[in-house]
C-alpha cells in the first residue's frame, strides 16, 4: 500500500514536470524571442487615454479630424445675435445648415448665396479668394492683383470682391459649367466673414446689384 502511494505522488510530480520540461526544450532562438517580446511588451509605454485609432496609425490630425467648432463659426439662429442686414427682394432664406450664417436662393433655387463665419485667419483673405478662383476652375491670383480688386465696405471694413465666370466644381466634385460666382471677404479682428454666391451667368448678372447692397448691409447685431 505504502509503495503504491509513493508511486502515485512521483506519477503526479512527472505529470507537472512535463509541461515544464517541453518547454525548456525549446530552441535557443525561441527563447530569445519569447524574452525579447516579453521585454519590449513591458517596456512599451501605454497608449495615451482617449487616443483615437487615427491617431495610433499615424495620421495627420487634417486626415483623421474634421474642422473643430472653433473653426465651424456659427449657424442659425445664433446669426441673427451676432449681425443684421437687409435681404433684398427676391432672396428666400434656405433651412439653416452646419458651417453658414445664412444661406438665401432666388431664381427658382438656381442662384445660392451663403454667407458663414470663420474664427481665426481662415487660412488669410488671398488664399481663400484663390480657393474660389479653383472652384471656378481659374488660376490663382498673386497678392498684387488681390490688391487691386475691387472692395466693398462690409462692417466698416474694405472688404475685397471677386467676380468669376467658367465652370464650378462644388462640394460633390461635378463641374457645372456656365456659371458665375460673386465672392466677398471681410476680414475681422479674430475672425473672417465670407459672402459667396452661385449660379448660371444670366441669373447671377440679374444679381449683382442686389449682392452689393446685401453685402454693404451687413452690421454688428447689437448696432
Amino acid at each position: 500500500m505504502k509503495m503504491w502511494r509513493h508511486w502515485r505522488i512521483h506519477a503526479g510530480m512527472l505529470t507537472i514536470m512535463l509541461p515544464l520540461a517541453v518547454v525548456g526544450c525549446g530552441s535557443g532562438e525561441s527563447r530569445k524571442e519569447i524574452r525579447e517580446v516579453r521585454d519590449a511588451a513591458a517596456g512599451s509605454p501605454a497608449a495615451p487615454v482617449g487616443i483615437s485609432t487615427a491617431e495610433r496609425l499615424g495620421l495627420s490630425q487634417t486626415e483623421a479630424h474634421p474642422p473643430t467648432m472653433g473653426m465651424m463659426g456659427m449657424a442659425g439662429s445664433e446669426a441673427a445675435a451676432a449681425f443684421k442686414w437687409t435681404t433684398p427682394e427676391g432672396w428666400e432664406r434656405a433651412p439653416d445648415r452646419a458651417m453658414r450664417l445664412a444661406t438665401y436662393l432666388s431664381h427658382n433655387g438656381t442662384v445660392e448665396c451663403v454667407v458663414s463665419l470663420l474664427s481665426g485667419g481662415a487660412g488669410g483673405v488671398g488664399a481663400n479668394l484663390n480657393r474660389w478662383r479653383a472652384q471656378m476652375g481659374q488660376p490663382p491670383l498673386s497678392d498684387d492683383a488681390i490688391a487691386e480688386l475691387p472692395t466693398l465696405n462690409i462692417l466698416g471694413r474694405k472688404s475685397p470682391m471677386i467676380d468669376i465666370s467658367g465652370d464650378y466644381t462644388g462640394m460633390s466634385g461635378d463641374s457645372v459649367p456656365g456659371q458665375r460666382m460673386l465672392g466677398a471677404v471681410c476680414p475681422l479682428q479674430d475672425q473672417v466673414l465670407f459672402i459667396k454666391m452661385v449660379g448660371p451667368e444670366a441669373a447671377v448678372a440679374a444679381e449683382v446689384d442686389h449682392f452689393r447692397a446685401f453685402c454693404n448691409s451687413i452690421t454688428p447685431g447689437n448696432s
